[in-house]
């Protein structure tokens, strides 16, 4: 799904450059082995719901591998 700013409900939330900025927090907390859940209310009665999890080496749980490098 691709969502451009305009999509957003809240004003706040179409500012491009704050956009630009919680997009970069979010990508660092990811390669920081974080998981990240957020959501957003858009335009028309719908709501963005991402939730992107952290893989080996997850910062919380090490011990357990990412499921791509898992054996079949």
């Amino acid at each position: 799904m691709r969502v451009s700013a305009a999509a957003f409900a809240s004003e706040r939330d179409r500012d491009t450059t704050r956009l630009g900025d919680v997009i970069g927090r979010l990508v660092e907390r990811v390669a920081s082995g974080e998981d990240v859940v957020g959501g957003w209310y858009l335009t028309g009665q719908r709501f963005l719901s991402v939730c992107l999890i952290a893989c080996s080496p997850h910062r919380l749980r090490p011990e357990i591998p990412c499921p791509a490098g898992a054996a079949t």
